[in-house]
């Protein structure tokens, strides 16, 4: 299925992700099936790609919000309900939940 460019088809997804935002964790959505959560999901992707996209014609190549959504630093994860009834959970939440480094090392 195709989606539309149009950035105001994607409300829902913009306010979803300001909460995920304003959110020290992130926030989770609940859907009925895994088929509704993964075109959820597809939604807030595509919706940050066109973010992108209007940031190529709103800046120029030398600003640093060129091809670039505020949205960037969230990912957008599938998890099943705990209820393991078919239900999933679409999570934004920022890249650096669940990412915690136990060292860094240089490779010789």
């Amino acid at each position: 299925m195709a989606l539309t460019n149009n950035l105001c088809a994607y409300e829902d997804c913009f306010e979803h992700y300001e909460q995920a935002r304003n959110s020290v964790k992130g926030i989770r959505v609940l859907h009925a099936t895994k088929a509704a959560a993964s075109m959820f999901r597809m939604r807030l992707n595509h919706a940050r790609v066109l973010e992108r996209n209007e940031a190529k014609k709103l800046y120029p190549p030398d600003d640093p919000r060129w091809g670039k959504s505020e949205n960037d630093h969230l990912r957008v994860m599938l998890k099943p309900a705990a209820e393991d009834d078919g239900k999933f959970w679409v999570y934004i939440e920022p890249w650096s939940i669940g990412h915690e480094h136990l060292g860094v090392e240089e490779i010789e």
